[in-house]
């Protein structure tokens, strides 16, 4: 692809918007509570680190956890220490790979095409709907994202240069990315590392002492996590993690994390639809789902009908590695949307150059794309429209007006500026910006207050209430009640709490509906001091948004207080 035409006034000007409301959308993100139950989870597992300076366990609620490494909790602890124990303290790491993910994808997409293709791909990333959402409801994704592609993106560039930096950049990127969430990192930089040197018929390269040696670079960034799961659980085979014991940190670190999934072990079975990734990047890539299927198939069918001959336009490494991870990951029997985050640099950049190539090609972009684009725009503002105005109804006149000035803005980009070929990109991208911004900004806010451990975590902080004399007695862990009071809450079983209750001990009990019936049942005394209506807020339903029947879809969370 050769565009080295530079940017116009008109694009320059739509690329400082473009970032400028992205960054808008994505700081707002961090004020937004932390959600149940994954959030809460991890941040109050960086509290436990913060709180007790123990950087070498993982522990959860007093227990050892063997779930995910080490990386999204040490920075998140860091964080708490340098800025406090706040939501937006525990966000603000993964908001850091988040930019680095936009910048590995453009420079990655400056090197396997050119600098305008590169900063396209950079907004398409940010823009996509996932990736925002990656940055207010926060689990590994975002750093798992950023820390991929820079490995990939530093690999890349010293298939390029030879630049030694490189191999050992790229090293430790992958370490980052492994002491995230597993061995996932390495099979997709692996994957497109040997997809790109065969295309290029380059693959006897990668035994060349230097590639080699990443091997070496890699496995000394990643002892740190190495070492920290050997101590906390190699090093005692006597204990019991995940119903196994003996079980090996290491192995967990190196196999056990990403595998287990695939081959649906320790009970990790929650859907067997072979094409539940296919449908759900539909969605979770919106504004591009479309055009990068589109472009990834048709580089599929061009590169085979040209017998894996290299092709303009066209970086096999990035379509071939796509698709193929996706199919893999359809083969796992345990699937949640977020998973195929950690693919969506590569789809950026296939949907970036779809875009420039039909302009090449066609001096502007096909009526199909730019349909499509106004298509997805009406349902970004009628999906804002119903969550903002029927659901939620916009309350504060700052955001009222911040509203009524959003859609003023996009009316006249249409309608009276200047036109040129990626107008309706960026027409695209500042509708998906302006309507998130409402969303994190009112939406998300007000959804919250309707988590009830969030709200009895503020009773009790408000009314000053011991913290130290809180037991938790619940069908389900409710984490962000634990994180936002700043103290790990111990679980104890009913007939602990009985026997307190005879000693006449004085505490308090959290619980839910499901415990309640069965402390009533054991004749504790006791008498509620706080009463919460509560949802679930990360399974949504038309119930619940319905103003009309939400008081129905609502359960309640309490704070009981005995003898």
């Amino acid at each position: 692809m050769k565009l080295y035409k530079p940017f116009s006034l008109s694009e320059k000007n739509a690329v400082i918007t473009a970032y400028t409301v992205l960054a808008a959308v994505l700081i707002a993100g961090l004020f937004i509570p932390l959600m149940d139950n994954d959030a809460g989870e991890y941040a109050l597992i960086a509290l436990n680190m913060a709180q007790k300076n123990d950087f070498l366990n993982i522990i959860r609620k007093g227990q050892d956890y063997l779930d995910k490494p080490h990386l999204l909790f040490w920075l998140s602890a860091i964080s708490f220490k340098i800025f406090g124990i706040y939501g937006w303290a525990y966000k603000l790491p993964s908001l850091i790979f988040s930019a680095v993910a936009i910048y590995s994808t453009t420079r990655m997409g400056t090197i396997l095409f050119n600098k305008k293709t590169g900063i396209l791909a950079g907004l398409v990333l940010g823009y996509s709907q996932a990736f925002i959402i990656a940055n207010y409801d926060v689990r590994t994704d975002a750093i798992l994202t950023g820390a991929t592609i820079y490995a990939i993106y530093r690999f890349i560039s010293f298939s390029a240069d030879k630049k030694y930096r490189h191999i050992i950049l790229g090293s430790l990127g992958l370490a980052l990315a492994v002491g995230t969430k597993g061995l996932i990192a390495v099979i997709v930089t692996g994957l497109v590392i040997v997809l790109h040197m065969l295309y290029h018929k380059r693959i006897k390269e990668l035994f060349n002492w230097r590639w080699l040696s990443s091997i070496i670079w890699f496995f000394i960034f990643l002892s740190p996590f190495l070492i920290c799961y050997y101590l906390q659980f190699d090093a005692h085979p006597e204990k019991t993690t995940n119903g196994v014991k003996g079980m090996s940190g290491i192995k967990f670190l190196l196999w056990t994390q990403s595998f287990e999934r695939l081959a649906g072990q320790r009970n990790m079975v929650n859907n067997a639809d072979p094409f539940f990734f296919l449908h759900t990047f539909l969605w979770a890539f919106l504004p591009w789902s479309i055009i990068a299927y589109y472009e990834t198939f048709r580089d599929w069918i061009v590169t085979l009908k040209n017998k894996f001959g290299v092709t303009n336009h066209i970086q096999f490494a990035l379509s071939g590695s796509a698709l193929l991870i996706m199919l893999l990951m359809s083969t796992s029997q345990f699937k949640l949307p977020h998973y195929i985050n950690i693919i969506f640099p590569l789809f950026a950049i296939i949907t970036a150059k779809a875009i420039y190539r039909l302009i090449e090609e066609k001096g502007n972009i096909s009526n199909w794309v730019r349909i499509s684009f106004y298509v997805i725009c009406a349902v970004y503002v009628l999906a804002g429209i119903l969550l903002n105005v029927w659901a939620f109804p916009l309350s504060n006149w700052i955001w009222i007006i911040a509203a009524f000035a959003a859609v003023s803005f996009l009316i006249f980009i249409i309608f009276y500026s200047a036109s040129f070929p990626l107008k309706p990109v960026f027409v695209t991208m500042l509708t998906a910006g302006f309507v998130n911004f409402i969303l994190n900004t009112n939406f998300f806010p007000r959804l919250l207050s309707y988590q009830g451990s969030s709200r009895l975590a503020e009773y009790v902080n408000r009314n000053n209430i011991s913290k130290n004399d809180i037991f938790g007695f619940t069908d389900r862990s409710y984490y962000a009640f634990d994180f936002y009071i700043q103290k790990d809450v111990r679980e104890p079983g009913l007939d602990v709490l009985k026997q307190l209750a005879v000693n006449n001990e004085t505490f308090y009990i959290l619980t839910d509906k499901e415990k309640l019936t069965e402390l009533k049942a054991a004749i504790i005394p006791m008498k509620p001091v706080n009463v919460a209506t509560h949802f679930h807020v990360s399974n949504l339903n038309i119930n619940f948004l319905n103003p009309n029947t939400r008081a129905s879809s609502l359960d309640s969370l309490w704070l009981m207080k005995v003898n």
